[in-house]
């Protein structure tokens, strides 16, 4: 369900109608078009605003229980420099992000990072 502020952000996102538009000059047929060719476009940017939002709400729900999720990756990343199928990205990204060399230079990073702030160290 959506919030105020979410509500408000997608009101502003939809285009207004021209400001010749007058709905009692116009026939069942003239209606149909504006609704089939403009509305088309505002539904197509609306459902992208709503799947954003969900991934959003999906995100921060995740940080709120601790996961870091500032740096994910989507198959795109894969498909956009290679010629793959979705399963074969997903498959290329399940191995690059968790083999034992990734795994380690994530660990050594996070160590840097934890001593550069004189962060004592958990025995």
């Amino acid at each position: 369900m959506l919030d105020v502020t979410q509500k408000r952000s997608l009101a502003g996102s939809i285009p207004a109608l021209p400001t010749n538009f007058k709905f009692n000059q116009m026939d069942a047929n003239q209606i149909n078009d504006i609704e089939v060719k403009d509305f088309d476009v505002v539904s197509r940017d609306f459902d992208a605003v709503i799947k954003q939002l969900d991934i959003e709400s999906a995100k921060q729900l995740l940080k709120d229980n601790g996961y870091f999720v500032d740096n994910l990756w989507q198959t795109e990343d894969v498909t956009m420099n290679h010629e793959c199928t979705e399963e074969e990205a997903q498959t290329i990204l399940y191995s690059a992000l968790t083999n034992d060399a990734t795994y380690q230079q994530i660990w050594e990073a996070i160590s840097y990072e934890a001593e550069s702030m004189n962060l004592k160290r958990r025995d």
